[in-house]
C-alpha cells in the first residue's frame, strides 16, 4: 500500500484525495496546510493525521508519496524536499515556474531514489488516447496544421481571493501557464514539441501582473504550424478546443472528447463539462486514472506514463513563448 500525504488542502486537493481513496493501492495517510485549522478540518473528515508543516510531514516516515497541491510557486521546492527524503512527489501543474527552478528540480530527481510524478491527467482520457493511437499509426497522414483555442473566463474575484494568482513570483504566468498548460501539454504529447516562432501577450481585463490574453505561432519539425490562443478574459468562457489537421484526415478534441473525425471508424460525441468558466467544474476520473498509473510505477509494475522530462518540454515551450512575447526573460 502506498501511503500518500497531501500538502495543501484547498483548490485541487479534493480531486487528489478522491483519487487516493478510490484506488486499492493507495491510502491517504496525512495532510498539512499553511492554515492549521483547514488542515485539522480535512484531517478530521478523512480520519488521518494533520501535520503542522510540510517539512514535518516529509520527515515523519509516515508517507511514501506527497501530493503537492499548494500554490504554483511552491511546487518545485516542495518536490525537491520530497526527493531528498526519498519520497515521490506527485506534483500538480506546473511542477516549476522558472527555468532555474525547473533545472534544480530535475537535478534533485537525478540524485534521488524517487522520481517526480507530474500531473497531466488529460492524457489518460479515453478519447485522447484514441487520438494518440490514430496519430501514431499515421491515419491522418502528415500533420500540416493544428489549432489550440483556450478561451477561458475568470472573474476578478478569482484573482482577488487568492493573491498569489496572476503574479510572476507565485503563479509563474497567467492564462498560458495556469489555465493553458494542460492544453499545451496535450498538443506536445500528441503532435510533438514545436518551437515558438512569435508570440504576443496582453493584460486587457484583470488587475494582475501576468498576461490574461496571449497568442502564439508555433512550428513543428516537419514544417507544420500551430496557432495557440490562451485567455482568461473571454466572457463567458468557451471549452478548450484542439484541432489537428493532416493531409489524410483531421480530428477535433473539445475538453478531451473527440467531437469530430474524418476517420470513418472513430466514434465521435458531444463534449460535456469543462473548467472554461469554473476552474472546479472538472471531472475527478482523469486524476484517478493517472493515480493508478503512478501507483503501478512506484510498485514497479509499469512505466510512469507522464515523466518529468515530458513535462519539462511543455514548460520550456511556455518559457520560450513568454520570451518571444517580451513579457518575461
Amino acid at each position: 500500500m502506498i501511503r500518500v500525504g497531501v500538502i495543501g488542502c484547498g483548490g485541487i486537493a479534493p480531486w487528489h484525495i478522491s483519487a487516493i481513496n478510490d484506488l486499492p493501492d493507495t491510502v491517504l495517510s496525512a495532510v498539512c496546510d499553511s492554515n492549521p485549522a483547514f488542515a485539522a478540518k480535512t484531517a478530521k473528515e478523512q480520519g488521518v493525521r494533520a501535520f503542522s508543516s510540510a517539512d514535518e510531514m516529509l520527515l515523519s516516515g509516515e508517507i511514501d508519496a506527497a501530493a503537492i497541491c499548494t500554490p504554483s510557486g511552491t511546487h518545485a521546492e516542495l518536490a525537491i524536499k520530497a526527493l531528498k527524503n526519498g519520497i515521490y512527489p506527485i506534483v500538480e501543474k506546473p511542477m516549476a515556474i522558472t527555468p532555474e527552478s525547473l533545472d534544480r528540480l530535475l537535478d534533485a530527481e537525478a540524485k534521488s531514489r524517487a522520481f517526480i510524478c507530474p500531473i497531466s491527467q488529460l492524457r489518460f482520457l479515453p478519447d485522447v488516447k484514441k487520438v494518440k493511437n490514430c496519430l501514431e499509426s499515421g491515419r491522418i497522414g502528415n500533420i500540416v496544421l493544428a489549432d489550440l483555442s483556450m478561451k477561458y473566463w475568470r472573474d476578478e474575484a478569482y484573482y482577488s481571493q487568492k493573491k498569489w494568482r496572476g503574479t510572476w513570483e507565485m503563479d509563474g504566468g497567467g492564462a498560458l501557464m495556469n489555465q493553458g498548460i494542460h492544453g499545451l501539454d496535450l498538443l506536445c504529447w500528441l503532435c510533438g514539441t514545436p518551437e515558438c516562432v512569435s508570440a504576443t501577450a496582453s493584460t486587457v481585463c484583470h488587475d494582475i501582473e501576468t498576461e490574461d490574453t496571449l497568442s502564439a505561432s508555433l512550428r513543428f519539425g516537419n514544417g507544420a504550424v500551430c496557432n495557440v490562443i490562451a485567455s482568461t478574459a473571454a466572457f463567458p468562457g468557451f471549452p478548450r478546443r484542439l484541432e489537428i489537421c493532416g493531409d489524410k484526415g483531421s480530428l477535433t478534441l473539445i475538453e478531451g472528447e473527440l467531437t469530430y473525425s474524418s476517420i470513418p471508424d472513430l466514434d465521435v460525441h458531444d463534449h460535456t463539462g469543462g473548467g472554461h468558466s469554473d476552474p472546479f467544474a472538472i471531472d475527478s476520473a482523469p486524476h484517478r486514472m493517472q493515480y493508478q498509473n503512478i501507483a503501478d510505477a512506484i510498485k514497479g509494475r509499469s512505466p510512469l506514463l507522464v515523466t518529468s522530462s515530458e513535462s519539462a518540454k511543455t514548460l520550456r515551450l511556455i518559457f520560450d513563448i513568454y520570451r518571444k512575447a517580451g513579457i518575461r526573460e
